[in-house]
């Protein structure tokens, strides 16, 4: 049986100005992390390069899967005329049109983090900037990259969600902003202990997204496996 293919997006990293004429204004890479799972998951990986037509791209894969980044520019969902330094434009609105043409396609999804947070965005949401400050006393989501925040989530009985992780489960968390609101033709199906929604499925079961790390704890390969079985791709050893 032919392996699955799932579709990363990727991290965008801003290149010295002094490099810029030589490289051009971006590396873009992808966590090994990420590849592990997929491997770990019985499939092959390919890395959607931010040019030509996205549902070109998406033609190649089985599977698209918005994986984690940077704060997006608030201005991409309205929240401010000013984008904060440390930001990003370019790479959050590529994404966004990757999972639009998915979902027009009828590819299945699985949003990573920010890559929840920008299938929220796409579909008229805004973000919470930033959880300490607005939300005094929720639970640090953030850690760091060395040691990553773990923390509990409770899953909603009878979702989806459930019947891939059970209804309890402790996940990797390394994120200070979450979605506002749920997003039309989606439900909350996760939340963590202070109430913040950790995960989102679609009412046609064709998209989830997570706000926590699945390649970095026990929920990554059942997350995928399910995934493909959506696209018809079942696990090759």
């Amino acid at each position: 049986m032919e392996a699955a293919v799932l579709g990363f997006t990727a991290k965008w990293k801003a290149n010295p100005p002094r490099e810029v004429a030589a490289y051009g204004e971006h590396q873009i890479t992808l966590h090994g992390s990420y590849v592990d799972l997929a491997f770990r998951s019985g499939a092959a990986s390919v890395l959607l390069l931010p040019r030509g037509d996205p549902e070109a791209l998406l033609n190649m894969v089985d599977l698209l899967v918005l994986t984690g980044g940077g704060d997006p520019d608030p201005s991409i969902y309205g929240d401010k005329p000013v984008a904060p330094p440390g930001t990003e434009r370019e790479r959050p609105l590529w994404d966004i049109r990757l999972y639009r043409a998915a979902r027009k396609g009828g590819k299945p999804v699985l949003g990573i983090c920010l890559g929840m947070q920008l299938m929220a965005v796409a579909e008229g949401c805004g973000l919470i900037g930033d959880i300490a400050t607005e939300l005094p006393g929720a639970l640090d989501h953030h850690g760091k990259p060395e040691s990553p925040q773990r923390h509990p989530v409770s899953v909603k009985p009878g979702s989806v969600m459930a019947g891939i992780i059970g209804t309890e489960s402790e996940v990797s968390s390394f994120h200070h902003q979450a979605i506002r609101s749920v997003p039309p033709g989606y439900s909350a199906c996760a939340w963590s202990p202070d109430g913040l929604v950790e995960a989102i499925e679609s009412e046609d079961g064709m998209a989830l997204g997570v706000q926590w790390h699945p390649e970095r704890d026990r929920t990554g390969v059942p997350l995928l496996e399910h995934m493909l079985g959506v696209a018809g791709k079942g696990r090759v050893s």
